[in-house]
């Protein structure tokens, strides 16, 4: 007697091997996929900060020309002084407030991530 194996799908034991082997890829990738993740939100805050910095580098030449053309017409020593004064209490705040804006922008990217990666995981 001759019998015909017809198989047309798969074993579960086959489809269980297939899931551990997927688990077991995504256990290592993950971790790794986290880590890349840190790293390009890392060099980006580098970026942000550098442009951070040449924009109050820029500022400073700005209000110290400016302060330098208003005592050369007016001559008038205090002026700088008082420039000076308000350039160092208002720059530092400017800087707080775009660091503040920029960590608020990355805490909504990883927050969105996590909502997506919960969606998946549903």
């Amino acid at each position: 007697m001759i019998r015909h194996n017809n198989r047309r799908g798969f074993t579960l034991i086959e489809l269980m091997i297939a899931v551990a082997i997927i688990s077991i890829l995504a256990a290592i990738v993950y971790p790794s996929y986290r880590e890349h993740i840190k790293r390009s939100h890392r060099s980006e805050a580098l970026v942000l900060m550098q442009a951070i910095s040449a924009s109050m580098e820029s500022y400073a030449m700005i209000v110290l020309a400016a302060a330098r053309g208003l005592l050369l017409s007016l001559h008038l020593v205090w002026l700088e002084m008082v420039t000076l004064c308000i350039y160092l209490l208002i720059a530092p705040l400017l800087v707080v407030c775009i660091i503040i804006v920029q960590v608020i922008e990355i805490y909504q990217i990883q927050m969105t991530m996590v909502i997506f990666l919960n969606i998946i995981n549903l």
